[in-house]
């Protein structure tokens, strides 16, 4: 059986509603939309964003820039009060796909993706350009980014990226949900703000998670995954261009939620807030000692947050 992709109207590893095409593994014309149901309800408009409905003097300009830049010295503010400026400022966000809205290797480590890609390196006595610390390392998009910069446009890094993508599309099958995203992922929605994934994992494992937890509905911005350059891939900012274009959102009125560092440095390049998420403390450790101004362990405060916003219009 043919190995499926998915594709936005530009042709890349995109999933951008209403336009949902696929095409086979070599390319190929599109062969129709994914599902008539959801080209409806993306005509449908949304409701005015929740930045929209707040008075602005609930909104501290100087702590929003603050936080905007990563300058954690120009605020002292608790973390509810730069949650409440991050959340109350968003016409959009972004959300990273694998650490903030699952883990998406749970059920299939990326450890031994990465031995897999390792040996179909090595079988064909391709390896060479991987230093010792990116072989032990075992990550498999660290890989597939030192095949992209070693043999850029090549067939072998074209290879390569279809195989990890088969892998993740795999390893959706089994991704664990991050506890509280997907109460926070419709509240959002609720409240008007447009949402939009901007991930370095491929658009097919995304679209098979969020399909299969039914929240496909509150991505109106579409799914922007790993375009077919390894060398964009984060820190580089293409999947947040991509999503801010499909939102029709300027890069100032969004928000990304994001678990490493090259997320941070990729909204920064972009101009868009960011907002960390570090599961537990090397995590959290990660994103601060990388100049993250707002970190949460879970979305659970988050949601809080913009509950409380809700309650208050």
């Amino acid at each position: 059986m043919k190995s499926v992709r998915r594709y936005g109207c530009s042709g890349r590893a995109s999933v951008g509603w209403p336009c949902v095409a696929v095409a086979g593994r070599g390319g190929g014309p599109c062969v129709g939309a994914r599902r008539n149901w959801f080209n409806t309800r993306w005509r449908q408009a949304s409701s005015r964003p929740l930045a929209d409905k707040l008075q602005t003097s609930s909104l501290d300009t100087r702590l929003l820039r603050a936080v905007r830049s990563g300058q954690r010295d120009l605020w002292t503010a608790p973390v509810e009060d730069v949650l409440r400026n991050l959340v109350g400022g968003a016409q959009s966000v972004l959300f990273d796909f694998d650490g903030p809205l699952c883990r998406l290797f749970a059920g299939h480590p990326a450890e031994d993706v990465a031995d897999g890609l390792l040996d179909w390196l090595d079988d064909r006595g391709q390896s060479g350009f991987l230093t010792a610390a990116e072989r032990l390392a075992r990550d498999p998009h660290a890989i597939l980014a030192a095949a992209g910069r070693a043999f850029p446009g090549s067939a072998l890094v074209a290879s390569l990226e279809g195989r990890l993508s088969d892998e993740e599309a795999l390893a959706a099958k089994s991704a664990a949900p991050t506890p509280g995203a997907e109460s926070l992922v419709r509240e959002w929605h609720a409240a008007g703000v447009r949402l939009a994934v901007a991930s370095n994992n491929c658009a097919e494992a995304v679209f098979r998670h969020l399909e299969g937890r039914d929240l496909l509905e509150c991505f109106v911005g579409g799914l922007h995954g790993r375009a077919g350059d390894p060398q964009l891939l984060k820190p580089h900012p293409d999947c947040v261009h991509r999503a801010l274009a499909a939102l029709g959102q300027r890069a100032g009125t969004a928000l990304m939620i994001g678990d490493s560092p090259n997320d941070l440095l990729a909204a920064r390049s972009a101009g868009v807030a960011f907002l960390g998420y570090g599961r537990d403390e090397r995590h959290e450790r990660r994103l601060r000692e990388a100049g993250a101004g707002c970190v949460v362990s879970s979305p659970a405060p988050v949601l809080e947050v913009l509950r409380e916003l809700r309650v208050r219009l």
